[in-house]
């Protein structure tokens, strides 16, 4: 919100054309049943720890499936 307004008073002041704000957090988990931080750290913990789907799933302490963190991970 503030940072909107500043950039509108920026492209006033300056005359210039500045992109539009994109929240792509709201469109690549939109759809997701769990909260953006735990989708987060099922695809930290298995791109940079190189942690099997199912090591994965048990290690994030919640109730998910290894073929949900799968389909998470090709999502992302």
């Amino acid at each position: 919100m503030v940072i909107k307004i500043l950039l509108q008073k920026l492209q006033t002041y300056f005359q210039i054309n500045l992109p539009e704000l994109v929240s792509f957090i709201s469109d690549y988990f939109k759809y997701f049943r769990f909260p953006v931080f735990i989708v987060l750290k099922a695809f930290v913990l298995y791109m940079k720890r190189n942690m099997s789907y199912r090591t994965v799933a048990d290690s994030l302490n919640i109730e998910v499936s290894y073929v949900s963190i799968y389909k998470w991970v090709t999502k992302l």
